[in-house]
């Protein structure tokens, strides 16, 4: 017997499947809203910030947006947090009313950590992007200086694999970046990289997982330390002329040079904790006591490394 179809019932029933589908993602994806700190399924806004055409979304369950002002204007950004138990921590600025302008990306288990008066350079049609991935770390030092277009990545985002052994060759890989580091315009800092305090790395520069020790100045395709031993004041200087420019032609300062003391931190240390807790409360805790106390000037000193890829002068 030959089996009749009743395509319009087919078309409803499909129809009907893709709405509960759009209803069940909807169920679990929150936009935050000003003011508001509860998003249900344990995601959490604490000092909600001021938004300027911003976006905030939560599709897991368990996750955590803190900022320590809650003063803060978030200025055409966008945070997505699309696993569950990750935490992003964005740090006061000394400008009170300074915007932020980036877009992070928090898969499950992940921590991005922004220090303390962080520049990002707010270019009408520029923006930073930081995507955690895999579980992995992001953590920015304090008083860092970031011109146009930064990339940030964990993760390659797609796995590889050796071709006899057939097991996989790219882990993802947390990045640290330590205090004072000045990143130039459209630089792409890779999975498994730690930039050390004190460092200058030039515009174009793609730091694939590279250990840099610091007051490096580094630049290349991938980057190279081409000069160790050097430091940078942070006042933009392009519309400085005569006197200026004879004043800055000497620093007699050591503010922003780094060496290793009883207050540096193991950056291996920090990553393997931060993964090793399964809740975002307790990431949030370990944040609060180890990366937010102030003093620790030598915290992410990283002494030099020399190897072939260097051209050290």
């Amino acid at each position: 017997m030959k089996k009749v179809v009743n395509v319009p019932t087919m078309r409803l029933a499909r129809k009907i499947k893709r709405k509960l589908m759009v209803a069940t993602r909807r169920s679990r994806t929150a936009q935050v809203e000003p003011g508001r700190s509860d998003y249900g399924n344990g995601n959490r806004v604490i000092n909600p910030p001021k938004l300027d055409k911003t976006k905030i979304t939560f599709k897991g369950t368990n996750n955590i947006l803190f900022f320590e002002a809650p003063d803060t204007i978030l200025s055409h950004s966008s945070i997505t947090f699309e696993g569950s138990n990750a935490v992003v921590y964005i740090s006061k600025h000394y400008i009170t009313y300074r915007k932020h302008r980036y877009k992070i990306y928090a898969q499950a288990d992940t921590t991005v950590f922004i220090g303390k008066d962080v520049n990002f350079h707010l270019g009408s049609d520029s923006m930073a992007y930081i995507a955690a991935s895999e579980g992995s770390n992001v953590v920015i030092g304090d008083d860092c200086l970031f011109s146009l277009n930064l990339w940030i990545r964990t993760s390659d985002g797609h796995a590889a694999y050796d071709s006899v052994t057939k097991r996989r060759i790219n882990p993802a890989g947390s990045v640290f970046i330590g205090d004072h580091v000045w990143i130039g315009q459209d630089v792409t800092v890779l999975k498994g990289s730690r930039i050390g305090s004190g460092c200058i790395i030039g515009a174009g520069s793609i730091v694939t997982g590279k250990t840099i020790g610091s007051n490096c100045s580094c630049a290349g395709t991938p980057a190279r330390v081409l000069k160790h031993g050097v430091f940078f004041d942070k006042p933009n200087i392009n519309r400085f002329s005569g006197k200026q420019l004879e004043e800055i032609e000497k620093c007699d300062r050591d503010d922003w040079i780094y060496n290793a003391d009883k207050t540096t931190l193991s950056m291996d240390n920090i990553d393997k904790t931060l993964r090793s807790l399964s809740t975002s409360s307790e990431k949030l805790a370990y944040i609060k006591e180890h990366l937010t106390e102030e003093g620790l000037r030598n915290r992410f000193f990283i002494a030099h490394i020399d190897n072939k890829d260097s051209k050290l002068k």
